[in-house]
């Protein structure tokens, strides 16, 4: 039972490692395609240039930002009131953080007459 010449060359490792690189070379030039393919598509597809109007969750004409340059570029007429508003909540919650951090640190103040415990 000898074996064929085709038959040895297709079973040897340069034969298997010539096709691996071939294979890897065409699966490689598929996904380069498809991704130059898939850029293209997204820019023809959408034309109209969309603003992104939200801001942790929230949208910015709503208060959802305190950026005065991007509410004015993006918000219509009445983006001041909004602002003011939303300046003073953020400036009434640093305050209540502050009060809360200087309660915490009295209470944990101990008299300089107590002996510390050991």
């Amino acid at each position: 039972m000898s074996r064929s010449k085709t038959e040895e060359n297709i079973m040897s490792p340069s034969a298997a490692r010539s096709r691996l690189l071939g294979l890897s070379i065409i699966l490689g030039c598929v996904l380069w395609i498809g991704g130059i393919g898939g850029i293209i598509g997204s820019y023809l597809a959408n034309q109209d240039h969309q603003v992104i109007r939200y801001c942790k969750g929230q949208c910015i004409c709503d208060g959802g930002t305190t950026d005065a340059a991007l509410m004015e570029r993006v918000c219509p007429e009445g983006w001041e009131q909004v602002l003011a508003r939303s300046l003073h909540k953020l400036r009434k919650k640093r305050r209540r953080l502050r009060l809360e951090r200087m309660r915490r640190a009295r209470e944990e103040e101990h008299p300089d007459s107590l002996v510390p415990s050991v």
